[in-house]
């Protein structure tokens, strides 16, 4: 027997929704870290199953760095949480600081 048609496309509404959620709010935490002051954390960088923030000098922080960057739990807890069902570190995304703004970067 085949799956419900219908049911088989709510289901990808609800999924891709609910990815699309979860995005959006990644980016808008990564951006306010980023644009933060009062760290050094100049970049985020989401994709092939990992996500980190950089500074400028090549260092890189993940969830094993909650403790030196209280700032991170944010994504870390979304991750933890989501990324198994949605596959979020999946979804290429990447956030630089470059002239004093903060720019998506798409060709990387």
């Amino acid at each position: 027997m085949k799956p419900n048609k219908e049911v088989m496309e709510r289901i990808e509404l609800y999924y891709s929704g609910a990815s699309s959620v979860a995005m959006e709010e990644i980016e808008r935490i990564a951006r306010e870290i980023i644009a933060d002051e009062s760290n050094d954390l100049s970049g985020y960088c989401q994709g092939m199953g990992t996500w980190f923030f950089g500074d400028e000098d090549g260092n890189l922080f993940d969830s094993n760095d909650v403790d030196l960057y209280p700032e991170l739990e944010e994504i870390d807890t979304i991750m933890q949480e989501w990324d198994v069902y949605l596959r979020l570190t999946g979804e290429p995304l990447r956030l630089e600081w470059l002239n004093g703004e903060i720019v998506r970067m798409t060709d990387w």
